[in-house]
């Protein structure tokens, strides 16, 4: 009788009549690693300014955001605090930066007064080619300034927690 049981079991298992799962899972996954980065392009007025004469909303460049993250922040600094200074002479030309127009921007105010590190922070990827916004400049002409080269750098920077 043992062995009619064994013979039947075995019987059984051969013919895929034992119990077997239902279903199956299988887990799927990818990973898109983070891209993040800022190009800064000069226009020809970056360094051609005329700072004899008022300007309204000269465009002296474009900043071009590119990234995939879900939040961002972009920081701007001068380094002479918002003037164009010349070495070993008093005179300057304070000025305003704006970067462009930035929707969903929390944390800074556009235009900004430097000195220090305004800051933003940014929700949302960017175009997979990028954002783009202008770098504009506001002075007022200063008619008596002595004959020299005045310069400031502006530097943005984009970072990503």
């Amino acid at each position: 009788m043992k062995k009619l049981v064994l013979v039947s079991m075995f019987v059984l298992v051969g013919l895929g009549f034992v119990s077997a799962a239902t279903t199956g899972s299988l887990g799927l996954a990818g990973t898109i690693a983070p891209t993040l980065s800022v190009e800064v392009t000069a226009a020809g007025a970056a360094t051609a300014l005329d700072l004899a004469t008022t300007q309204s909303g000269l465009v002296v460049g474009s900043a071009k955001f590119i990234t995939n993250n879900k939040t961002w922040k972009i920081a701007v600094h001068s380094t002479n605090g918002s003037k164009l200074k010349a070495t070993g002479i008093s005179d300057e030309v304070a000025y305003t930066f704006s970067l462009g127009t930035i929707s969903g921007m929390t944390g800074l105010t556009l235009p900004a007064t430097l000195p220090g590190t305004p800051q933003g922070s940014m929700t949302g990827k960017t175009l997979a080619a990028g954002d783009s916004y202008n770098m504009i400049l506001i002075y007022t002409g200063v008619a008596n300034l002595t004959a020299a080269t005045y310069e400031d750098t502006i530097t943005v920077t984009v970072t990503a927690p």
